[in-house]
Parts: structure tokens; sequence; C-alpha cells
């Protein structure tokens, strides 16, 4: 806890492991490792830990791997006391590494994890208790469904062109189909 590495910290070649890896507040300039190293850490702290970037090789991982790894975190971290951190950073060193698309992958994923402790713990995100307000929070929720689905939160503008050409196809599939048939006129 609270380590300040001025190098890198280096994980490889471990054999075995036993026990939780607590970086919480820890900072690091960089994280050595190699992948069969993390597959023996089963729990993992990041809450708190900062870093500049990872060294060694990093092929084969993707942002499948990534979310495996901030996976190993505690089960309450990615729950009820959900930390945002270790997702935020994350994505910033591996956008400053040059792996955009992995970063918006685990920003994405930060925030659908974010909206799913909302709905299932709502004694740590109240719902509004003023009956008005009620459907706003329930409209809330929808939308950011709905902004995950669209756009992933932003981080895939392209999806909202693809959305768009789809309800445009719609449209004049049911135009065209309701002219045919006498409904409308051009």
């Amino acid at each position: 806890q609270d380590a300040a590495v001025s190098g890198a910290m280096l994980l490889r070649r471990v054999q075995t492991f036993a026990g939780q890896l607590d970086l919480y507040g820890a900072k690091l300039q960089a994280i050595a490792s190699d992948q069969e190293s993390w597959a023996k850490v089963s729990s993992l702290v990041l809450d708190g830990a900062t870093y500049e970037a990872f060294a060694g090789d990093l092929s084969g991982r993707d942002a499948k791997w990534w979310i495996g790894w901030l996976a190993k975190q505690p089960e309450v971290h990615r729950t009820s006391d959900f930390k945002p951190q270790p997702y935020e950073q994350l994505a910033k060193a591996l956008r400053s590494m040059g792996h955009e698309t992995e970063a918006k992958e685990i920003l994405i994923e930060k925030r659908r994890l974010q909206r799913q402790v909302r709905w299932k713990y709502p004694e740590h995100y109240p719902r509004p208790q003023a009956i008005w307000r009620k459907p706003f929070w329930y409209l809330a929720q929808c939308w950011d469904w709905f902004l995950q689905w669209i756009v992933g939160y932003g981080y895939k503008p392209v999806r909202a062109v693809a959305a768009l050409a789809g309800i445009m196809l719609v449209g004049w599939g049911g135009y065209t189909h309701a002219a045919s048939n006498g409904v409308v006129m051009p």
C-alpha cells in the first residue's frame, strides 16, 4: 500500500502467488509484467494506484484481457463500493501508449458497471423519494442504457450514424409500403 516506485514494478516469471497484490495508493512509473504472472494473481487492489505505462510485451492484451485484469479487484470494488479510478487510470496509461481502442473499451466498461451498481445497490445511490421525481430517475437509467447502446457513451460515435441509417431505412421502407398500398400519396 502507498508504495512509491521510481522505476518499474516487476511482475515476471512468477511461479506461484498466494494472497492479494495490494497496490492501493501506489505511485509507479511503469508496470513491467508478463501475462503468465498476472494469471497467477487472483486478487488485485488497484484503487488509488497511479502508473504511467506498461513495459514489456503487450501483444495478446486486448480490451477483453484488460477488463479481466480489472476484474481481479475485490468484488466489492466492482459492485456495491464501486471504484472508478482503476478504470480511468488504466485507460489513461493505455491511451498514452497509443492503445486508444482498448482505452475506449475500458471506459465503456466503467460506465456500464456504474449503471449496474446504481440499479442493483440503491442504498448507495438512493432513488428519489418524491413521487414526481421517480419517473425521472427511471428515465435517467434508460437514457444511460440508450447512450451505451447507441454511441458507446460517446466513445463510439460511428454507432449513431449506423442507427440513423437504420431509422432512415425503416422510414423509407414504411413509406414505400404505405405508398404502394395507396395509404399515403406522394
